[in-house]
């Protein structure tokens, strides 16, 4: 048990080593294959642009945490919410990192 946890630690330092190598932590985890395979997307900024939301919102945090993108996410996703779909990302990316046992 106590190697599981030894790995999920070194799981979650690995994710944040990784977060500062991108601009955002959203373009290490909203990867294109993600995003092409849970939606009708290519890739994150597709979505951005095809929401019509870019423009009415000065930053990115305030358009992802508005409730129009919530509910383009739940239209034109499989999720209800955007946060839904980060936690699905994060838990692809996770199980992608583990050992097969």
């Amino acid at each position: 048990m106590v190697n599981d946890f030894r790995l999920l630690s070194s799981l979650i330092e690995d994710v944040h080593r990784h977060i500062f190598e991108y601009s955002t932590s959203l373009d290490f985890l909203m990867v294109p294959d993600f995003i092409k395979c849970h939606s009708y997307f290519k890739t994150l900024e597709c979505m951005k642009l095809a929401s019509g939301l870019i423009a009415k919102y000065s930053t990115e945090k305030e358009l992802f945490s508005s409730s129009e993108w919530d509910y383009f996410i739940k239209d034109n996703t499989m999720f209800d919410t955007w946060k839904d779909m980060k936690i699905q990302a994060s838990i692809v990316y996770i199980k992608y990192k583990l050992p097969l046992y």
